[in-house]
């Protein structure tokens, strides 16, 4: 299933294959009008893409799993993501 705006995702255990993003979770929302795992750290990076959800799986939402963000991400950006009701 693909991630949609305000999915919480776990990028797959493999570091062969995802390296230092192996493990990672991130927050799904629209950076240049497209969808994509939101950066943590350098912020202006354009994000990962989430067409191929072999990459990742989804483990919640903004909405029902605060206590899954991860803490990098600042309150403004999680108010930013609009999800549907």
């Amino acid at each position: 299933m693909l991630a949609t705006n305000g999915d919480i995702i776990k990028i797959k255990d493999d570091w062969a294959i995802y390296g230092m993003m192996s493990s990672e979770v991130y927050i799904v929302g629209f950076k240049n009008d497209k969808l994509v795992a939101l950066p943590k750290h350098r912020k202006e990076a354009s994000g990962l893409d989430v067409d191929d959800d072999s990459d990742y799986d989804i483990i919640g939402n903004i909405k029902e799993n605060k206590n899954l963000i991860p803490s990098e991400y600042t309150e403004d950006e999680i108010n930013n993501i609009k999800i549907a009701e």
